[in-house]
């Protein structure tokens, strides 16, 4: 069975991405459109430390993971915007 923490969907998603952090998707008229992923820079574990003590939070630990990897993400961006992000903090 494959490890399908969101680190390693990630790095799988990002193997098929070209080099502008583009990626062909079908759809279903037919048409082949490119579409965009933007990868936020990740915080520190000082950073992340500090607010989850100065917040009172309980984050799970695939959540912190994320962030330390990227601090947020938008998928699938298009001229219009995207279809889904993961909000940074």
């Amino acid at each position: 069975m494959k490890d399908l923490s969101i680190l390693n969907v990630l790095e799988a998603l990002k193997t098929r991405l070209d080099e502008n952090y583009l990626l062909n998707v079908h759809s279903s008229s037919g048409i082949y459109p490119k579409v965009g992923f933007n990868f936020n820079k990740p915080i520190t574990k000082d950073e992340l430390e500090i607010l989850i003590t100065k917040n009172q939070l309980v984050l799970p630990t695939e959540y912190k993971d994320l962030l330390l990897l990227h601090n947020g993400a938008e998928f699938f961006t298009y001229e219009y915007g995207y279809f889904f992000c993961l909000i940074h903090i």
